[in-house]
């Protein structure tokens, strides 16, 4: 579909690997910060090499120079923006959007 293509096109990921993607880069406007010296493009790659954000901690160790290092180091940093960009799926805020529709009188 259309909104497939475009994040595939923009991001180099699936739509499901958009929340691992900025987990590793983080997303300034948001002012999460991912893991330091890992960019868009770096993340990209480390999602291409290794499949998912758990198989990259799970491999820091093999991750040449100190890329390895300063993502190993930022393991709790990242766990944490992983967090902080997923969607919420399964909360129950009490009211349904139709409630919030302005209506035209």
């Amino acid at each position: 579909d259309r909104d497939t293509k475009f994040v595939r096109e923009r991001f180099g990921v699936e739509p499901e690997k958009l929340v691992d993607l900025f987990a590793l880069a983080g997303d300034s406007s948001l002012h999460i910060p991912g893991a330091p010296g890992v960019g868009l493009r770096t993340a990209t790659k480390l999602l291409d090499d290794y499949g998912d954000l758990e198989s990259v901690l799970a491999a820091v160790g093999e991750i040449p120079g100190s890329r390895g290092r300063k993502i190993q180091d930022a393991k709790e940093a990242v766990m944490l923006a992983q967090r902080l960009v997923t969607l919420r799926s399964d909360i129950n805020v009490g009211a349904n959007l139709s409630q919030f529709r302005l209506s035209a009188k």
